[in-house]
């Protein structure tokens, strides 16, 4: 983002940017209730931060016993893109010509 939008890092304090994994649990915790058992939710961000990436998931999946991950490479049509961290994949700016990304797929017991 910050590669197309340079003016972001002028515009957004880090105070306005620590409150975004808060923000981003409590979608994901609202998208979850709507999800019927046996469904897959995918979680994706345009950052590279690891507090809106890995930490959200890690602590959504502590506090949701009816969650659990499912590893991209088990994915149909998986394009193969990203590094683990153990629960999700990280897009690096500039891999595939993308910017920074981060993707988790969950699936709902």
């Amino acid at each position: 983002m910050i590669r197309r939008h340079p003016d972001i890092r002028l515009r957004k304090s880090p105070a306005e940017i620590d409150k975004l994994p808060l923000a981003q649990g409590r979608l994901l915790t609202a998208a979850w209730r709507m999800l019927a058992a046996g469904g897959r939710l995918v979680y994706v961000t345009c950052t590279v931060t690891r507090s809106e990436n890995h930490d959200v998931i890690a602590a959504f999946l502590a506090g949701t016993r009816d969650a659990s991950v499912v590893p991209a490479e088990q994915w149909q049509g998986w394009p193969g893109f990203g590094e683990t961290d153990g629960f999700g994949r990280q897009i690096l700016p500039g891999e595939a010509g993308a910017d920074g990304f981060y993707y988790a797929a969950m699936s709902k017991q």
